[in-house]
């Protein structure tokens, strides 16, 4: 469940998203940009930003983000742990 969480959270970290922050527009390279040996943006699409991890910033789109991923994993753990 930790792992599943954790993906579905990076899923509005590591991403660009529509402006109501619930369609993934691209999605960012880390694989690529950390091997970097063929690393090409306009082929392996944008790379990672660390700035968007960094919840506690005070950026409104991070915090946006931050505030879907939240709810997002409380809808999983509900879904998760529903007896019907």
């Amino acid at each position: 469940m930790g792992a599943a969480m954790h993906a579905l959270e990076d899923g509005f970290t590591h991403t660009y998203r529509s402006a109501d922050g619930m369609s993934v527009t691209v999605v960012l390279n880390w694989i690529d940009l950390v091997d970097g040996v063929a690393y090409d943006p306009a082929r392996d699409g944008p790379g990672h930003r660390a700035e968007l991890d960094h919840c506690w910033n005070g950026d409104p789109l991070v915090a946006r983000n931050y505030q879907l991923a939240t709810q997002a994993a409380t809808e999983l753990l509900a879904a998760a742990l529903d007896r019907r």
